[in-house]
């Protein structure tokens, strides 16, 4: 399964100036609207691995796959819906 951000809240208009000043890391970080955050492409991360095991989960620093996501922490859960297909996640 392919994921890719759809929505985010960096879209608001109230954080353009705080989006505009940091877009160059954001993008480095594979957050903008787009980015593929399967386990397959990035390795292990909260998004990724959230969907593919359907549970909520948390990856810290060097956990995930990738070097440049060290600096990172994320948790994210899937939103499933009935029948326990996942139409994305919540990253938080």
């Amino acid at each position: 399964m392919v994921m890719k951000m759809k929505r985010s809240i960096w879209g608001h208009p109230r954080h353009a100036d705080r989006v505009e000043a940091n877009a160059q890391q954001f993008r480095h970080w594979g957050i903008y609207l787009g980015g593929v955050w399967s386990e397959k492409v990035e390795g292990t991360n909260a998004i990724g691995t959230s969907i593919s095991e359907l549970r909520a989960v948390t990856v810290h620093g060097a956990q995930h796959f990738r070097a440049r996501h060290i600096s990172l922490s994320c948790s994210s859960a899937p939103i499933l819906d009935a029948h326990v297909q996942g139409p994305g996640c919540l990253l938080f």
